[in-house]
């Protein structure tokens, strides 16, 4: 996790919305396969999705980064941007989701979701004082279990599928509570000496995302387990962002760990053993197509960080065909749904490839120089682009 250089070109300033952006896309994509894993097999997607949900949490991501560019120039916080998270509200705007909220009740997560993102704002940022800052704590910690009860209606906590169910959406309001300090005056308080946990939760958020999709992929014939799940997924992904985080506070204060560009390969140690069966992978998260994701995150951040143009160019060329390979290749695993001309095809083509490219970014941490002594953190523990 970094924070974009004190630079103010227009170049670098749309570099670093376009990657905020990114983030909050992958961000929502990842959480609307949480709520598909909640509604079981009433789930459903429409092309409502991505104006409801993505869209509204691209602009987010784009906003708080952007915050972030004013804070360097010292410019005072704006309580509309301090407000950015109500835009995950915007769902309300549907007269059928207004109604449902109105006469039954339905529909009031996105409620909840805000505000324990603006409590959390509050209490991260340590702005609160008094009995402000208590209520604050309040209402986030009643969000964060009320996010974590809503597992249940998955499956049982005791099981794999509930407990993966709970850190999946328990993860993702955690990080949304983190980034939404960030336009608040003070930022992130004490991120810093913390950006190795931080990162841990990012790598946790990641992992639980890509398995979200992989479940939707398979559908009912996923299966989860302790082990396939838990051991040889979110565990690695905790590991992974926690190294990439060290790397970023190693980064910010001037030593450079290169050697960590490969850390992703720890994905590939654990799941060794089923490296060669491609469709395990989809039914339970490991085998054969594991091996493609930490390659291509590698080759990606050669492509964003390498020191060598020809070597980024060619990085970046391998890169883009990889996130192509989804778009040809969904259906065959899928079924006819997953054509990115159906909604939930073009939901599961956003979240991949936000989450190769997201891995990217963070990954091309340890490749870059120490940032401007003004650099500020940017959102949910993703590595923006720098001009350093």
């Amino acid at each position: 996790m970094t924070g974009p250089a004190h630079d103010s070109s227009p170049r670098h300033t749309v570099s670093v919305v376009a990657a905020g952006s990114v983030v909050g896309l992958t961000w929502a994509a990842g959480f609307r396969g949480w709520m598909a894993q909640l509604a079981g097999e009433s789930s459903t997607f429409a092309w409502s999705t991505m104006l409801l949900v993505l869209l509204p949490a691209t602009i987010l991501g784009g906003l708080v980064v952007w915050t972030c560019g004013r804070h360097a120039h010292s410019q005072e916080p704006s309580v509309w941007l301090v407000l950015s998270p109500a835009l995950l509200a915007v769902a309300l705007l549907d007269p059928d989701v207004f109604s449902a909220l109105v006469h039954t009740g339905e529909g009031a997560g996105s409620l909840a979701v805000v505000a324990t993102a603006l409590a959390g704002g509050t209490l991260f940022s340590g702005t609160g004082r008094g009995l402000g800052r208590l209520a604050c704590a309040g209402v986030w910690v009643s969000g964060m279990l009320l996010v974590l009860f809503l597992a249940t209606v998955a499956a049982p906590l005791s099981t794999p599928r509930g407990a993966w169910v709970c850190v999946m959406g328990g993860a993702l309001v955690a990080l949304l509570s983190l980034a939404s300090a960030l336009p608040h005056r003070g930022g992130l308080r004490g991120a810093e000496p913390n950006l190795p946990w931080i990162g841990a939760l990012a790598g946790l958020a990641w992992a639980a995302s890509l398995r979200g999709l992989m479940a939707a992929v398979v559908g009912d014939d996923s299966t989860v387990s302790w082990t396939g799940t838990f051991v040889n997924v979110l565990v690695p992904g905790a590991a992974v962002g926690g190294l990439l985080g060290w790397a970023a506070r190693e980064r910010r204060r001037g030593r450079p760990r290169r050697l960590l560009v490969w850390a992703p390969l720890l994905f590939i140690l654990v799941l060794a053993p089923g490296l060669l069966d491609l469709s395990e992978f989809f039914d339970s998260g490991v085998g054969g197509g594991a091996i493609g994701v930490p390659v291509i995150t590698i080759v990606g951040a050669h492509a964003l960080g390498g020191r060598r143009i020809v070597t980024r160019a060619c990085c970046a060329v391998v890169f883009a065909s990889f996130l192509v390979v989804w778009v040809i290749t969904a259906p065959s695993f899928g079924g006819p749904g997953f054509a990115v001309t159906r909604p939930q095809g073009a939901w599961a083509m956003l979240l991949i490839d936000g989450l190769l490219v997201t891995a990217a970014m963070a990954t091309a941490i340890p490749l870059r120089n120490r940032p401007a002594a003004s650099a500020r953190l940017a959102p949910a523990g993703i590595g923006m682009p720098s001009a350093s």
